[in-house]
């Protein structure tokens, strides 16, 4: 069975067969660029078997009613757009370890985003989210450009010690921004311009669990030179 955008007004919680007159169920049918519950509206939950690996491309974009996802460790990588303009709140994807460009991208109620295996970050991943107020990203190393751009409610993010890069405009507009926090020994090694730009209050950076503040003076000092 295929649902079909002309089904979504009836369609409110779903859950997936693993499989289908013995056959498994390993994905979605896509009509062009987007996958059958692209822009159901009125989809609250679902939840996805095992037999599942991955998820396409704007498979539940525009699902703006849609706060509740379940999913098996078997799916690990989140691709462009899944849940772009969503209703999700409180995400909390434990096994996701990389998740291209605009990921969760203007999903209006997100207040919290934990990813704790994730590593790489592409563009717009949350751009304009704006309540998010907590982003755990413990394993994170790669933050592209404009990722977490219009966060207007994120007051503090850790870089953990695997943060090596930080593109163009990372944080441009999170104008809560307050705190920078580095824990134990950070990686970091490259800061693109802009990082922070149109954020106007002071910044504060935080050392913690570091050994030797002195190696990281020089990114310190061009971190803090980005913002007014």
């Amino acid at each position: 069975y295929r649902v079909t955008a002309a089904d979504c007004p009836n369609i409110s919680s779903v859950t997936i067969q693993s499989s289908i007159d013995g056959n498994s169920v390993t994905g979605f049918e896509k009509t062009g660029t987007e996958g059958p519950f692209t822009g159901c509206e009125y989809l609250t939950s679902i939840i996805i078997p095992s037999t599942i690996t991955s998820l396409n491309a704007k498979e539940f974009q525009s699902c703006t009613g849609l706060t509740s996802v379940s999913f098996s460790p078997s799916i690990t990588i989140l691709s462009n757009s899944v849940f772009r303009i969503t209703g999700l709140k409180n995400v909390n994807f434990p096994y996701i370890v990389q998740g291209v460009s605009s990921c969760f991208e203007l999903c209006p109620d997100l207040i919290s985003l934990s990813l704790p295996e994730i590593t790489s970050i592409s563009g717009n991943f949350c751009r304009d989210c704006p309540k998010l107020e907590i982003l755990y990203l413990p394993k994170i190393e790669y933050i592209d450009q404009f990722s977490v751009r219009d966060c207007s409610s994120l007051k503090t993010f850790v870089m953990y010690e695997n943060v090596s890069t930080i593109e163009k405009g990372a944080f441009a507009g999170c104008l809560d921004l307050e705190y920078i926090v580095w824990k134990n020994q950070s990686a970091l090694t490259t800061i693109k311009t802009d990082i922070f730009k149109d954020i106007t209050k002071p910044m504060r950076v935080r050392y913690e669990n570091i050994s030797s503040a002195e190696e990281l003076s020089e990114i310190s000092i061009e971190l803090q030179s980005q913002y007014p």
